[in-house]
């Protein structure tokens, strides 16, 4: 527990494993280095030099298994239909049988691994692809810790054959 807001040497921060005690702000803290095993929730109690009332603020540590995905990473191919480089696809159909096997999973669509992390910024699951583009897919169920797949989406672009000319017949 470093740094949980910025001008932080404007302020006193202390780490509390119970919530009277954060409220009374006694001497019972915790170290802001700690390593913890098991869901513990931390109480932080913000005073400001300034005589405000202090702040209490709660954080939950969780652990739990993570979701385990059928693969990491999926590369698909998709052709070209009509010559531009540019494909729209669905990445929706690329979740069930290839990351998952049923449907009891949320999960979102995003452009950096930062915002899969952090859960923020999703895409929608339809996307127009030019040439390459890697997609994250953040996994998501009740009692189980995240998991993040990667799609790596190629556009193939077929070349015009200059020899077959279209006919009419």
């Amino acid at each position: 527990i470093q740094q949980i807001f910025s001008n932080r040497e404007l302020f006193t921060v202390k780490y509390y494993l119970n919530e009277q005690d954060a409220l009374d702000g006694n001497t019972n803290t915790i170290a802001s280095q700690n390593v913890f095993t098991n869901d513990t929730k931390v109480y932080i109690r913000i005073e400001s030099d300034k005589g405000c009332l202090p702040e209490i603020r709660l954080l939950e540590f969780k652990f739990g298994e993570k979701i385990k995905l059928n693969q990491e990473t999926l590369s698909v191919n998709e052709c070209d239909d009509n010559h531009d480089g540019i494909y729209s696809i669905n990445l929706n159909s690329y979740i069930l049988g290839e990351f998952i096997n049923d449907y009891s999973y949320d999960y979102h669509f995003f452009e950096t691994l930062e915002n899969a992390e952090n859960n923020m910024h999703s895409l929608a699951p339809i996307q127009e692809v030019n040439g390459s583009k890697t997609f994250y897919v953040r996994f998501e169920k009740e009692n189980f810790c995240y998991s993040i797949g990667i799609i790596q989406a190629n556009i193939l672009t077929p070349e015009l054959s200059t020899t077959l000319k279209d006919r009419i017949i």
